[in-house]
């Protein structure tokens, strides 16, 4: 659990759980990883006028309960590295 990418990718390398608790305007690589990925369940956005504490709640319990799989996730995940990289110039 955390808001910046290298721990919640190595938590999840290690451990397999993953939940994203950011702000989406700050963390939007963040939040656009795991879109790419279809696993927006996984976020709870800090201080969220529209998500509620239910939203949160059940997100939290869905990443217990459910180990993330970048492997899984592959492709979607090496087009959207792809893509940061290439629009920061790297």
């Amino acid at each position: 659990m955390g808001n910046r990418l290298h721990g919640l990718l190595l938590g999840a390398r290690y451990c397999g759980r993953l939940l994203a608790v950011v702000n989406a305007m700050v963390n939007v690589k963040i939040v656009g990883l795991l879109q790419t990925a279809g696993e927006q369940n996984r976020i709870v956005e800090m201080g969220s006028e529209t998500q509620t504490d239910v939203a949160a709640g059940e997100a939290l319990r869905f990443a217990l309960r459910t180990p993330f799989s970048a492997v899984r996730h592959r492709q979607s995940l090496v087009r959207q590295f792809g893509e940061m990289i290439s629009a920061t110039g790297g």
